[in-house]
């Protein structure tokens, strides 16, 4: 008996030992994360004419627990109307410590058409632990970005700097107008001038406009050679990332046409381009931000209706004869 009595001290300190070990191991396991998405944002990043790329943001929380392994979303898209699956994204977030967030970014591109079910789907080990969902619709109102943009050309001015060998040099001022509040981004401007009935392109040039400040007007300037005695007109075009975002045009008429007051014929008369050269230079610096680009001239198209206009008079005098 006192055998027995000496040692329960031991008995109860195993059992209780026991005890401990088994409610560690049941505890381990009721500790596992529990995870959940929180929300789930989806923004505008790039619009096109017919299809645009979302950004689609997921916030997951681990509520309690241990992670078991690093974490992976997976988002799903899906056609309202069909049910089919029209894109899907994986991307690993690391591990999700206890009581943790974490912000997922993943891009998707959709036509700019119709409805769609974003699935959210989150994962540890190969284990799902928790979903979330959003439906988008309405992405045929979205306005492009070359829409979107807040420059505007509001303006052009046209100078005859001198007549050489039947071509007119010119120079070409654009006015860059900046209405959105946030500064714009650097553009590259292209500026053609093409002979208004034949629609051939006498000259190109290109010119780098830098960052507007919000609500303001910059002027930028190159030089064109066109043929004498033609009418043009003078295109410019903003470009971003090899997409047009704007458009404006001017017009040069260094032939300019007349109608007679009873509306039944039409008639051309010459015009002295010389009498206008300007002989100082503007107060304005148009390049001060870029600087003139190197010359990318496109060689006129005088020769070429002068040998037509040749060949024409040799036909003439064959047939008198």
């Amino acid at each position: 008996m006192t055998s027995l009595c000496g040692r329960r001290p031991v008995l109860v300190t195993a059992l209780a030992l026991l005890i401990l070990f088994c409610a560690i191991l049941s505890a381990g396991c009721l500790k596992e994360s529990v995870l959940q998405v929180k929300e789930v944002h989806v923004a505008a990043d790039r619009v096109g004419p017919a299809t645009a790329v979302f950004n689609v943001t997921s916030t997951i929380e681990n509520l309690y627990g241990f992670p078991q392994g690093p974490a992976t979303v997976l988002l799903r898209v899906y056609d309202v109307q069909t049910s089919l699956l029209v894109e899907e994204q994986t991307s690993a977030t690391g591990t999700i410590g206890r009581s943790g967030t974490v912000m997922v970014s993943q891009q998707v591109l959709l036509p700019k058409k119709g409805s769609y079910r974003l699935e959210v789907s989150v994962f540890e080990k190969d284990i799902w632990k928790a979903s979330g969902s959003l439906t988008i619709s309405g992405l045929e109102r979205l306005p492009a970005d070359r829409e979107r943009n807040g420059i505007e050309i509001r303006d052009m001015d046209f100078m005859v700097k001198g007549i050489s060998d039947g071509k007119a040099i010119i120079d070409v001022e654009i006015y860059f107008t900046n209405t959105g509040n946030q500064p714009s981004l650097p553009y590259d401007v292209e500026i053609r001038a093409r002979e208004k009935d034949a629609r051939l392109t006498a000259d190109r040039q290109w010119v780098t406009v830098a960052e507007i400040p919000p609500e303001s007007t910059v002027i930028r300037g190159v030089t064109i050679t066109v043929p004498d005695q033609y009418n043009y007109e003078v295109d410019v075009m903003i470009w971003n990332n090899g997409t047009i975002v704007k458009e404006g045009q001017g017009l040069i008429q260094l032939r300019p046409g007349t109608t007679i007051p009873a509306g039944t014929q039409f008639t051309t008369r010459s015009i002295d381009t010389s009498a206008f050269i300007t002989k100082t230079q503007p107060d304005v610096q148009p390049m001060s931000a870029g600087g003139y680009p190197v010359p990318t001239r496109t060689p006129g198209f005088g020769a070429l209706l002068a040998l037509a206009a040749v060949a024409g008079g040799i036909l003439i005098l064959a047939r008198r004869n």
